[in-house]
């Protein structure tokens, strides 16, 4: 096992690589949501699954920013979920 100085950072840069990742598919699921509403694109799924699915991802991206700020040291602000 790493000592904790090696861990924490190694932790750190996994969580802001997940972090871009997760905010690039959370705009793939906007756009998604979003086109599926204005019935531009055909869909099989119903708005509200697309909604659900948006909004997955973006509690995820909360859970990766408590997670940092855990790493960090610092009290959890709750961020402000879409729904």
């Amino acid at each position: 096992m790493r000592p904790q100085s090696q861990t924490v950072p190694l932790l750190s840069q996994f969580v802001d690589e997940n972090r871009v990742s997760v905010q690039s598919l959370r705009d793939f699921k906007k756009t998604a949501r979003d086109l599926i509403d204005e019935c531009k694109i055909k869909s099989i799924i119903h708005p509200l699954l697309a909604d659900h699915v948006f909004r997955e991802a973006e509690r995820f991206l909360f859970i990766l920013d408590m997670f940092d700020q855990s790493l960090s040291g610092f009290k959890v602000n709750k961020r402000e979920i879409l729904h």
